[in-house]
């Protein structure tokens, strides 16, 4: 065998192992949607096996930003890289397409990264204050959600771990403009505060206007008795542990929910993971996603 046979003998092997990852990338997801629909959730979401990480499809889909360092993600065993801005940005919807799996558009939900977290986990290499490279990010996100929009997405969730994680409660108002922008009010808008806290948070955005419609808290890290009472916006309420491969006892939860119920009586509750499900096995999660589903019916 010569070198040209072996060179398309590998080629022949690489594609043949790239087909079979894609094949069973669609074929999880399949199982994560019909999960989900069987469990009666209200929104779906595709489970983002396409992302190496919640910033890359953003990196890779828009100019005047690259692909930087490996970085530990907080104080978890996962990883991302850092997204760097060396330039003016300027998003491609058409690459963006490509981390967007189809699933059922009616009650579609994507979860993005808020522009707090996301300006504060980059590097801006132009030499400019965060100021305005929050303002930088704001635009990208502007331009994503509103593409997501236009394809028919009904809720879009913005995770927000660092300013809990770092205790910054003085960076809400910089998140609250930021959200402002981004949010159309074509699309429920979500935020969901994770990592550490969120009663300090939950407070603020009681005392302010915001665009927000429905406000998350990760309750294995936040005070309960700090939760403001009679909260005027929607809960949403993080009661599963995503960091701990123990099966919660439904009871014990379900007299949680009564608590939150009966104690905050906010304008609606929804139930969730404190935090993304990537922490866990694949089984596991898929055990809590079932317990979550007994949890809302």
């Amino acid at each position: 065998m010569n070198g040209q046979d072996k060179s398309n003998l590998s080629s022949e092997r690489f594609f043949c192992d790239l087909k079979y990852y894609r094949q069973k990338e669609e074929e999880d997801q399949a199982s994560l949607v019909q999960l989900q629909l069987e469990n009666g959730f209200m929104f779906i979401e595709d489970g983002k096996f396409t992302w190496q990480d919640i910033f890359r499809p953003f990196v890779l889909s828009t100019d005047g930003m690259e692909v930087g360092a490996l970085t530990r993600w907080f104080d978890t065993n996962t990883f991302y890289k850092q997204p760097r801005i060396n330039g003016r940005l300027s998003f491609d919807p058409e690459k963006f397409d490509a981390f967007l799996p189809n699933v059922p558009r009616e009650n579609q939900k994507i979860t993005l990264p808020s522009p707090l977290t996301f300006a504060r986990l980059c590097t801006d290499t132009r030499g400019v204050d965060f100021a305005q490279t929050l303002s930088t990010v704001t635009g990208l996100m502007v331009s994503a959600v509103t593409h997501l929009e236009k394809k028919g997405i009904k809720a879009i969730q913005f995770n927000e771990p660092f300013a809990p994680y770092a205790g910054r409660v003085e960076d809400v108002d910089n998140l609250i403009r930021s959200i402002q922008d981004v949010s159309s009010g074509k699309s429920l808008s979500i935020i969901h505060f994770y990592f550490g806290d969120g009663a300090p948070f939950l407070r603020v955005f009681e005392e302010r206007e915001s665009s927000v419609d429905i406000v998350g808290v990760d309750f294995y890290k936040t005070k309960f008795a700090d939760i403001p009472i009679d909260f005027s916006k929607a809960l949403l309420a993080g009661v599963l542990d995503s960091q701990n491969i123990l099966i919660e006892e439904k009871d014990k939860i379900e007299r949680f929910i009564g608590q939150i119920s009966e104690q905050v009586r906010p304008q609606s509750l929804y139930l969730t993971h404190n935090a993304d499900l990537e922490f866990v096995p694949e089984a596991i999660a898929n055990q809590k996603l079932k317990l979550l589903g007994e949890l809302i019916r």
